[in-house]
């Protein structure tokens, strides 16, 4: 059991043997995300006290196993109407979840005054109907809302979906070790995606 929880991806931050993936949301002016519509069967919303139940049971049922320090630790750095529900409007369940987290100190590289999205999850039987894009794409718009000008997404590199997901949102990957090119480049021939490493964001253009 880990000693404190590090409000992002646990599974990237406790892999010690390799090291997250990081994207970074590029920080240009007027950069804004286009909110999408959402299915007509699902609500998105704000999560709410009598959530919290069956939202830490979707947490587990991806291995994110949250005691009442780790949950309070966790939602202490949501911001305010930041974490997001998408719900199933036939029976209320939750179905999809991202959250807006401030978070400077990524166990990684260090971002002044950063934030990140983290736990975005969507149950496998919800999957391949978009839900983890909106979701993700609701906490992106919060921490652009908040004044964020560093947003970051930290995962591992079978999480391949969810790469997608942000790279197609305008995420890019943060090349901040030496082993970052050759593995970003087999991920996104797995993902079918453009390999530019010379247009992606290293640790000297940080502010």
């Amino acid at each position: 059991m880990m000693e404190k929880l590090k409000p992002q991806h646990l599974e990237a931050e406790m892999n010690q043997s390799n090291k997250a993936l990081i994207l970074l949301f590029p920080d240009t002016p007027n950069r804004s995300v286009e909110e999408l519509e959402v299915p007509k069967r699902y609500r998105l919303r704000n999560y709410i006290d009598s959530d919290k139940d069956a939202y830490l049971k979707l947490l587990e049922s991806e291995g994110w196993r949250l005691n009442e320090e780790h949950f309070k630790d966790f939602y202490d750095r949501v911001l305010p109407n930041g974490l997001f529900i998408l719900e199933d409007t036939r029976d209320g369940s939750i179905v999809s979840t991202a959250a807006a987290l401030h978070n400077p100190n990524c166990s990684h590289h260090y971002f002044p005054f950063g934030g990140d999205i983290g736990f975005v999850i969507t149950q496998p039987e919800h999957r391949g109907q978009g839900l983890g894009y909106i979701a993700s794409r609701a906490a992106t718009i919060r921490l652009i809302n908040g004044g964020y000008a560093s947003i970051r997404v930290v995962t591992n590199d079978h999480r391949l979906t969810a790469i997608k997901i942000y790279l197609k949102m305008g995420y890019l990957p943060f090349l901040y070790d030496q082993d970052m090119e050759k593995r970003w480049e087999k991920v996104c021939e797995q993902v079918n995606w453009g390999y530019r490493p010379e247009e992606w964001i290293k640790p000297n253009s940080i502010r």
